[in-house]
């Protein structure tokens, strides 16, 4: 619906540590397994199953590795947890 309503040049990214490529890629989106954060850092989370280890990037550290300095960011969506 993104693509329809700004254009088929529109890109679409989404993040999370959890992996979802399986789901997002298949739609055109490109898939980033990281969280945004105030500071580019790998940390080791405990969860039920174990420990896992998940990055995180800050949204400039996150523009430039993508390389869109000096791009308009049209839509940006966030979901705090």
């Amino acid at each position: 619906a993104v693509k329809t309503s700004i254009g088929q040049h529109c890109e679409i990214h989404t993040f999370d540590m959890d992996n979802y490529s399986h789901i997002v890629e298949p739609t055109g989106a490109f898939y980033h397994q990281w969280g945004l954060s105030d500071k580019t850092e790998s940390k080791k989370k405990q969860r039920n199953s174990g420990m896992f280890h998940h990055e995180y990037k800050t949204l400039a550290d996150t523009v430039k590795l993508l390389g869109h300095q000096n791009r308009t960011i049209d839509i940006f969506k966030i979901d705090c947890e």
